[in-house]
């Protein structure tokens, strides 16, 4: 009897577990579809995206950047700390805001990490989605000939600028909250820190690519957190991973959620990330 009920455990165990999943990565989309409709009704407003970040000017008159995630928190039921949020004032001053989980931000399959004290001011709470900066190098500025993604510095698109089309064109995409602890500052996931190593997510590669990350992090390759540590200097890029099992989920320009299978085709991948491609592949 007591084998006949350790084999119906057994049975069972991988079908709780696999329900589980299905119940954590249908959270995870609905999460991805509020942040795309949020996306949306800031471009109603201001005819355009938010920009991947933005310069303002502090009150002592040096130049502070602004994240993206400021700008969208009124649109995800959050408008009290957005009102709060003080633009003459660097988000670290202001670690009362933005050391707090942001709900919407967290997949359930992954594990909300805060950034490690020792990097600075630090305590800024991390997050699961990204924005699509497109297949290139972010440190590299667009020209008017460059193909271009939703987002870049000081820039996010108006709609009929995509003239791949909304529906064929990334416009978040998941990221894992790696650690920053006591082996080490790990940069990757921060919503808060608008530059690169963040949440600047490339199609440089595939979605959970075995080549690693390039910023100021820790190698955790059997954690499916490949990286290659700069130190914070010189290029940085990120690509999109989750704790999925099999691929990634992400958010098109249209607010439709989709899920990517590991094994898309690179080339599908990285048109799908630009906005003026005219190619003629994208997510299948």
């Amino acid at each position: 009897m007591i084998a006949i009920i350790a084999t119906l455990i057994g049975l069972l165990l991988p079908a709780v577990q696999g329900a589980r999943e299905a119940a954590r990565r249908m959270s995870c989309a609905n999460n991805l579809k509020q942040l795309g409709l949020a996306m949306h009704n800031y471009h109603g407003l201001k005819k355009r995206l938010p920009p991947g970040y933005r310069f303002t000017t502090s009150v002592n008159g040096s130049k502070i950047r602004v994240p993206t995630i400021v700008y969208l928190l009124p649109f995800i039921e959050d408008r009290a700390r957005a009102e709060l949020f003080d633009f003459k004032r660097s988000w670290q001053a202001q670690l009362q805001i933005v050391g707090q989980v942001i709900p919407s931000l967290q997949c359930a399959s992954d594990t909300t990490q805060v950034m490690d004290q020792s990097d600075g001011p630090g305590g800024d709470r991390k997050g699961s989605y990204g924005l699509n900066w497109g297949q290139n190098n972010i440190s590299k500025p667009f020209t008017t000939s460059s193909l271009k993604a939703p987002f870049s510095h000081d820039y996010g698109a108006k709609f009929g600028e995509i003239t791949d089309g909304t529906s064929k064109t990334l416009l978040l995409m998941e990221m894992i909250q790696a650690p920053s602890d006591s082996q080490g500052i790990d940069r990757r996931a921060r919503i808060w820190n608008p530059t690169g190593g963040t949440y600047q997510l490339l199609t440089r590669q595939g979605p959970n690519t075995a080549v690693p990350d390039v910023s100021r992090c820790v190698d955790r390759t059997d954690r499916g957190l490949p990286c290659t540590n700069n130190n914070g200097q010189g290029v940085s890029y990120l690509m999109s991973r989750s704790r999925h099992s099999g691929g990634v989920t992400v958010a098109r320009c249209d607010s439709s959620v989709q899920f990517v299978s590991d094994d898309i085709d690179l080339v599908g991948w990285q048109a799908a990330s630009s906005i003026n491609g005219s190619e003629t592949v994208g997510l299948p």
